[in-house]
């Protein structure tokens, strides 16, 4: 299953940047764990649905390949501290 097929969002303030209306009501969902997003178009196929989302999709490939960046990172580090202590 694709992305396209199931979108999932990471709910953070900049969510009320993909819908502003959400940006004055941001509390409400202070609580919330969890929710479901039905999305709607009027599209009649998948590639119909492509465009809009594309720069959406974009900014969260970047987003995850940071944070991928990010872990690989850290575990390197951590992988040295481990060699450094099985050293002595």
């Amino acid at each position: 299953m694709s992305l396209l097929d199931s979108p999932q969002f990471l709910m953070e303030i900049e969510f009320s940047e993909f819908s502003p209306e959400l940006g004055d009501h941001f509390e409400i969902f202070k609580h919330i764990r969890g929710f479901n997003v039905t999305i709607v178009t009027s599209a009649n196929t998948q590639d119909d649905t492509l465009p809009p989302w594309s720069g959406f999709l974009q900014k969260m490939r970047g987003k995850l390949s940071k944070m991928s960046e990010k872990r690989n990172i850290r575990d390197q580090k951590y992988r040295l501290l481990v060699a450094r202590l099985n050293m002595n």
